[in-house]
């Protein structure tokens, strides 16, 4: 059985991701002729490049905790 830390990236990472999926299918729907001037379509890619960014940064700090966790020693390794 394997216990993973908890922590409030886990919750972060949702909200992240949810957003990025939401800016590419708006990204989707304005591509669509004739249903958003050239100004929203590059608000929208701006929007996806920031949810990436932001995706990027709390995936990389939570794999960085994860690491610290387990070099740390405090944890119990439990087989059933």
């Amino acid at each position: 059985m394997f216990v993973s830390p908890a922590s409030p990236s886990v919750w972060n990472s949702h909200a992240a991701w949810s957003r990025l999926s939401s800016a590419r299918a708006k990204l989707a729907t304005d591509l669509m002729p004739c249903q958003a001037p050239p100004a929203v379509i590059t608000a929208d890619r701006a929007a996806i490049v920031a949810a990436e960014s932001e995706v990027g940064r709390i995936e990389a700090a939570r794999a960085a905790a994860i690491a610290n966790f387990e070099r740390s020693g405090r944890f119990l390794d439990i087989t059933v």
